[in-house]
């Protein structure tokens, strides 16, 4: 089977996406649907886009405030996937997003242009606990959020675009396909044989299962891992956790929450019947019983057609 891999595109505000089909004559149309779907979230929850929701939700001082089904579905993902992780995984921890990225964007200014002057009420105060998912509230297209509180769904949402996307071009084009949008990586349609073939970092290349997504969290800097409990930036333990589950964005949910938990990770993972992969800064590599093997490492041979998407 011929199989068809498109690059990403050139946004830079966006996470990045590819698309696999096992038709190439109908990549050009699968990406087009894809990156539709795409933007029509991203311009919703991006924060450097000074009419994103979130600022509307913040100067509303926590009145409801009608958002539309769109973003309204976005935080009810953000909140299933903090209900499945115990408050792991929070989408109000913007506020403590947002002073990170201010300080990285501050010293990146201060290097280039010298010292810069500091006005003391606009300080990134400590870090402190989030407000909690508990305290959102979704009503239809109408969101409400605790008065001074900014919320941060982009944890979350490259899993939902990455599954909408999928289903959105199975379904319109009849043909199976693979999208990653970001490191998340959802499937629909018919599967070739022996499933898709999914880039891990290091090098790795795993055969994804039939109905199966997988969702790959590398913290760093500029993509910041908050644990809610403390409002603080975590200190990475892993360089990279994936995840595999029926449900990709239970998959992200655990890969974040276990980028969180650090060294109890595996634990944690474990008792949730997880299928994970954990990297290690000094390269060791843990995997739960059930993980898709290596093929590379198990000697089978992946053509250079098959090597679909490659997590980011």
């Amino acid at each position: 089977m011929n199989v068809a891999l498109s690059l990403p595109g050139p946004r830079r505000t966006t996470a990045r996406l590819h698309v696999a089909v096992a038709d190439p004559a109908l990549l050009p149309a699968a990406r087009r649907i894809a990156e539709s779907v795409q933007r029509e979230a991203s311009r919703r929850v991006d924060l450097d886009r000074p009419r994103a929701t979130a600022w509307r939700l913040l100067r509303a001082d926590g009145a409801a405030v009608v958002v539309g089904p769109t973003y309204a579905r976005l935080v009810e993902a953000a909140l299933a996937a903090s209900r499945a992780t115990g408050g792991l995984v929070d989408p109000t921890v913007g506020n403590a997003v947002h002073a990170h990225l201010s300080r990285l964007r501050g010293a990146d200014l201060s290097a280039r242009l010298g010292p810069l002057p500091v006005c003391s009420s606009l300080a990134p105060a400590r870090p402190r606990p989030a407000a909690g998912a508990d305290a959102v509230r979704v009503t239809g297209p109408a969101v409400a959020v605790p008065a001074g509180t900014l919320l941060d769904l982009a944890a979350t949402t490259d899993a939902v675009v990455a599954s909408a996307a999928a289903r959105a071009v199975a379904d319109r084009l009849r043909t199976g396909v693979l999208v990653e949008v970001g490191g998340d990586v959802a499937q629909a349609g018919p599967a070739p044989a022996g499933g898709w073939g999914v880039g891990l970092p290091c090098g790795a290349v795993v055969r994804l299962p039939a109905g199966r997504g997988a969702s790959t969290v590398r913290p760093a800097s500029h993509r910041p891992v908050v644990d809610p409990r403390t409002g603080a930036v975590v200190e990475p333990v892993w360089v990279s956790v994936t995840v595999v589950h029926p449900d990709l964005l239970h998959a992200k949910a655990f890969a974040l929450a276990a980028a969180a938990l650090g060294v109890a990770a595996p634990d944690w993972l474990g008792t949730r019947g997880a299928c994970f992969r954990l990297l290690a800064a000094d390269g060791r590599v843990l995997t739960s019983p059930g993980w898709p093997h290596d093929v590379r490492a198990h000697g089978t041979a992946v053509p250079r057609p098959r090597r679909y998407a490659v997590a980011s």
